[in-house]
């Protein structure tokens, strides 16, 4: 689940969705309904490498090896739903190197906006 949020002029949903779709993520994301929380699907195995800090990978060996996901049709509130199409098969999981370039630049552009440059 990653936890940072996107750069403040990223806040519409089809702002989200073009800045996630740039990072090369077009399928496999969740999110609550107020879009402030995500869950984005990556292949198995990727928790045993996962160090991004601010964000949780989930795999078997996790206290909770599971999450709960929406119906595959539910594209819309209320509750959780698919910001980005369920991902039909393997190939179709986010890359775990263009989850953590959103993650980065999300953090460089919170500490920018922190530090007023």
């Amino acid at each position: 689940m990653v936890e940072q949020r996107l750069p403040g002029s990223i806040r519409t949903r089809d702002a989200v969705e073009a800045h996630l779709r740039a990072a090369g993520i077009d399928h496999g994301v969740i999110t609550t309904r107020n879009r402030l929380h995500y869950v984005v699907l990556v292949p198995p195995g990727t928790s045993t490498t996962w160090t991004q800090p601010g964000t949780w990978c989930y795999g078997k060996h996790s206290p909770a090896p599971y999450i709960t996901a929406p119906p595959p049709h539910r594209a819309h509130p209320p509750g959780a739903y698919w910001l980005l199409p369920p991902p039909a098969n393997r190939t179709e999981l986010c890359h775990a190197t263009h989850v953590r370039d959103v993650i980065t630049a999300a953090t460089s552009h919170a500490g920018e906006s922190r530090t007023g440059s």
